[in-house]
């Protein structure tokens, strides 16, 4: 899979997802985040996690207009390289399943 580097993220953000966000997926992606991204995001995605409080604030991946003003290439951009303070997942999730946590992500918003 072709990984753009985080200066490259705008053309990152342009990429659709190729996998349909069916239960199964969002299940999948619902596990995977909470072993790889509530220490930071929270259970909810709320950025309350255990260490949140040590770093820069994480984001609430719960707010509507954040999600709005995000793509799905940009989310799975963001899991494969990083970002300022996020760490990369590019080495430790394939790129399926980085696509599952994004649908994962999408419910976050409506919960």
């Amino acid at each position: 899979e072709l990984r753009l580097p985080k200066e490259e993220r705008e053309a990152a953000a342009l990429r659709r997802n190729p996998i349909s966000a069916t239960p199964a997926s969002v299940d999948k992606g619902g596990e995977l985040f909470v072993i790889y991204c509530t220490p930071c995001h929270g259970a909810r995605g709320k950025g309350d996690g255990p260490v949140s409080t040590k770093f820069v604030p994480p984001a609430d991946l719960t707010n509507a207009d954040l999600q709005k003003g995000r793509t799905d290439g940009y989310w799975q951009s963001y899991l494969s390289v990083g970002g300022a303070v996020m760490p990369s997942y590019g080495e430790s999730l394939s790129a399926e399943e980085r696509w599952d946590v994004v649908n994962y992500l999408r419910t976050l918003a409506a919960k």
